[in-house]
C-alpha cells in the first residue's frame, strides 16, 4: 500500500527525493529512541514551541528531511510542513526555485501561515493547494534532491510550451519543470530525447539552469584516454532514433552554464562536439552559458533542429565553433561571443600528459606520410588538426545579429551549399591569418564547378539592417573592451579566460 506522500508525489510526476545538504537533524527514529511514542506526541516543548522558533528548526532540517521524517512525529508536525506556504517557499528561495508567478495572485489571498487540520481531508488535497511545495517538486535540484542532473531529467515533468518561429526574440517556455543546479562542476554526459508527439497539443518543455545565475554552474564530459568515450558529446538533444526521424519533439532551454567538452576521436560529424541538437522539432534555447571543446566542434544543430541563442560564448574549439546544416535546420544568434575556434585539438597545442604528447607525435607522423603520398583512412586520424571557421552555415538558414565572430582560425563565417545568413549590426575580425577573407561564400564557386549539372543554386549572405564591422578596431576610450579587433559582447563570463578542468574541479 502506498503511503499519501507517495500518492502526492506520483501525482507531481516526481519521486522521492535522495540526498540533501541540509543538516538531517530531526527523524522519528531518533526521537521515538529517545522517548516513548505517546510521550512524544504530547511533549510540551514541542506542542507549546513558538512558531518562529519551530520555522528555524524546520528549515535547518531541510526539504528532504522533512518530508522524509519530519512530518511523521505528530500531527503539528505534519501541518507545519506539508500545509506551510511560508516553509516552501523559502525552501523554493533557497534552493533557487524561483516564485512560481501564477500563485502570487492566489498567495494574496492565504491569511494565516498553517492551515488547520479541519479545512482538508488528507494530505493530497493539502498538497495540492500548498502550491509552494508542488512547486518544489516539479523543479527537482541537484544536488540537494538528486545527485546527478541525469537521474532529475527522469524525474522532471515536461510542461506544456508553445514554440514560435525562429525569427521571434522570445519563445515561450514554462517556469515549471526546470532541473535546477546549485553552484559546482558536475561530471557527466546528458542526453535529451523527445517526447512523443499527441495531436492538438502543443510541444512539451524543459529547462537545465543555474540556481545562482551570478555564480552559474559548469557541466564537463572531459575524458581524453578512454576510447569507449570515442566521438561522445557532453550534450545530445535528438529527437531522431539511428537514421530515423521519430514522430517527437522538445524544447530544451540551457541557463548560465558553463559546457567543457573533450573525448578521442575526430568525428566531428557525428559526435565530437560540445553540444549537438538533431532531428526535427528538436527546439534549443541557449541563453547566458560558455561552451568550449577541447576536442571538437562547440556547438552542432542538425537535420531541421532549431537554435535560439542569446548572451552566450562558443570559445576555444579545437574545431568549428558554431556548425548549422541540413535543409530545414535554423538558428538565431545575438549579442554573442564565437571567439578562438579551429586550431586543433588542445593536445596538438598544449599536450599536458606523455600520452598526449604521443597522440601529437603519431598524429604528425600521419600527416608526414600524407604528404608522401599515403593515404590515410579518415576513420584513423584521432584528433582534429587546425583549420576551421568560427561559424559554418550549410544548406540551411541563421539569423546573426549584434555578435563579434573573431580571432577564429580560418574564416569567420563560411555559408556554403545554398545556405542563408542574415549578418547585422556584429563584428567580424581578425580571423585567419590576416590574408583570407572574414566571410567565404561558396556558392559562386560550387556554380562555376557544376554548371554542366544544371544545380540551381540559392542562399549566401545578405547584411542589415546595421551595418556590420569587418575592420579591427582600435580600443581609444578605454572604454569600449576589444577583443580580438572587435567588441566583445556582455556575457556574464569571461570570453578571454578557457575554462580548464583544474580550474573547474578546485
Amino acid at each position: 500500500m502506498k503511503t499519501p506522500q507517495c500518492h502526492l508525489l506520483k501525482n507531481l510526476g516526481f519521486a522521492k527525493p535522495k540526498c540533501s545538504p541540509f543538516v538531517p537533524s530531526f527523524s522519528p527514529v531518533s526521537l521515538s529512541a529517545a522517548t516513548p511514542a505517546h510521550a512524544m506526541l504530547t511533549d510540551s516543548n514541542l506542542l507549546n514551541m513558538p512558531d518562529d522558533v519551530l520555522f528555524q528548526i524546520l528549515l535547518h532540517c531541510g526539504p528532504v528531511e522533512v518530508d522524509d521524517s519530519v512530518k511523521l512525529v505528530c500531527r503539528r508536525l505534519h501541518k507545519a510542513t506539508s500545509m506551510s506556504l511560508d516553509l516552501w517557499k523559502v525552501f523554493c528561495s533557497m534552493t533557487g526555485k524561483s516564485q512560481p508567478k501564477q500563485y502570487a495572485n492566489a498567495e494574496r489571498k492565504m491569511i494565516n501561515r498553517f492551515f488547520t487540520p479541519h479545512d482538508f481531508c488528507g494530505l493530497e488535497i493539502a498538497g495540492k493547494l500548498n502550491f509552494y511545495r508542488q512547486h518544489y517538486y516539479r523543479n527537482p535540484c541537484v544536488p540537494i534532491d538528486f545527485e546527478s542532473i541525469n537521474e532529475a531529467l527522469q524525474y522532471c515533468p515536461r510542461s506544456k510550451s508553445n514554440p514560435f518561429p525562429i525569427e521571434d526574440k522570445e519563445r515561450f517556455y514554462s517556469d515549471e519543470g526546470s532541473v535546477v543546479i546549485m553552484p559546482g562542476t558536475y561530471q557527466e554526459r546528458i542526453t535529451i530525447h523527445g517526447e512523443k508527439l499527441v495531436e492538438g497539443q502543443p510541444l512539451k518543455s524543459v529547462t537545465i539552469r543555474a540556481a545562482v545565475p551570478s555564480v552559474g554552474a559548469s557541466i564537463v564530459h572531459y575524458q581524453r584516454l578512454r576510447n569507449q568515450t570515442k566521438n561522445q558529446s557532453a550534450f545530445t538533444i535528438s529527437t531522431r532514433t539511428n537514421d530515423d526521424l521519430e514522430d517527437s519533439g522538445i524544447i530544451v532551454k540551457l541557463s548560465h552554464l558553463q559546457i567543457l567538452h573533450a573525448t578521442p576521436g575526430a568525428d566531428i560529424w557525428n559526435g565530437n562536439t560540445a553540444i549537438m541538437i538533431d532531428g526535427l522539432r528538436a527546439q534549443v534555447i541557449i541563453d547566458s552559458c560558455k561552451i568550449q571543446s577541447d576536442s571538437g566542434r562547440g556547438l552542432v544543430v542538425t537535420n531541421q533542429a532549431e537554435l535560439q541563442m542569446t548572451h552566450s560564448s562558443i570559445v576555444n574549439c579545437a574545431a568549428t565553433g558554431f556548425y548549422l546544416g541540413d535543409w530545414g535546420s535554423r538558428a538565431k544568434i545575438s549579442s554573442s561571443n564565437i571567439v578562438g575556434c579551429g586550431f586543433g585539438d588542445i593536445a596538438l597545442q598544449q599536450p599536458s600528459s606523455d600520452e598526449e604528447r604521443e597522440e601529437r607525435d603519431a598524429f604528425l607522423n600521419q600527416f608526414v606520410h600524407a604528404r608522401t603520398g599515403q593515404p590515410i583512412p579518415r576513420n584513423q586520424i584521432e584528433v582534429v588538426p587546425q583549420g576551421h571557421s568560427g561559424v559554418y552555415i550549410e544548406s540551411s538558414m541563421a539569423w546573426i545579429e549584434d555578435s563579434l565572430i573573431a580571432g577564429n582560425s580560418l574564416t569567420g563565417l563560411s555559408v556554403v551549399r545554398s545556405g542563408f545568413v542574415n549578418l547585422s549590426g556584429s563584428d567580424v575580425t581578425e580571423n585567419g591569418s590576416g590574408h583570407e577573407e572574414q566571410v567565404m561564400v561558396e556558392d559562386l564557386h560550387d556554380l562555376r564547378n557544376d554548371v554542366h549539372l544544371n544545380v540551381s543554386i540559392r542562399g549566401g549572405l545578405m547584411e542589415g539592417p546595421l551595418a556590420n564591422n569587418f575592420v579591427s578596431r582600435i580600443d581609444s576610450s578605454g572604454e569600449e573592451v576589444i577583443y580580438k579587433g572587435g567588441m566583445a559582447r556582455e556575457v556574464p563570463h569571461s570570453i578571454a579566460e578557457p575554462l580548464t578542468l583544474a580550474n573547474l574541479l578546485r
